[in-house]
């Protein structure tokens, strides 16, 4: 009897599950920007999809990242492990610089310009 492979359209090993799981958290939370921010957003910016418009296109950008790293064996990311990791710690210690940035009463930010994130989610 012979095996009959099938082939996946296009995902390779991915995890169609946890694709699935994941596109379905993203629209949840869209829905969520939408309905919690278009006052705020009108009220603001002039226009109440700007917010759900803007992640939308992070949540766009972030799938393609997604997908794009998943095709990467996992093992390979083993050498990079130390870089990365003195990276993280560096950019933690920059969050005490004046590159820091406070919001809420605490300083947990980095900015560059217009771009601010978290180092702790890296």
């Amino acid at each position: 009897m012979k095996k009959i492979e099938v082939k996946k359209a296009g995902l390779g090993n991915m995890d169609f599950g946890m694709f699935a799981l994941t596109i379905t958290l993203l629209c949840i939370g869209l829905v969520m920007v939408a309905s919690a921010s278009s006052y705020h957003a009108l009220y603001y910016y002039g226009d109440s999809n700007y917010l759900f418009i803007r992640q939308l296109v992070f949540g766009v950008i972030g799938t393609v990242a997604m997908i794009i790293i998943s095709k990467i064996d996992y093992r390979k990311y083993k050498r990079w492990s130390y870089i990365g990791f003195a990276l993280a710690a560096i950019l933690l210690l920059l969050v005490l610089t004046p590159l820091g940035r406070t919001a809420n009463g605490a300083k947990r930010w980095l900015g560059f310009g217009i771009l601010r994130f978290q180092p702790s989610e890296i």
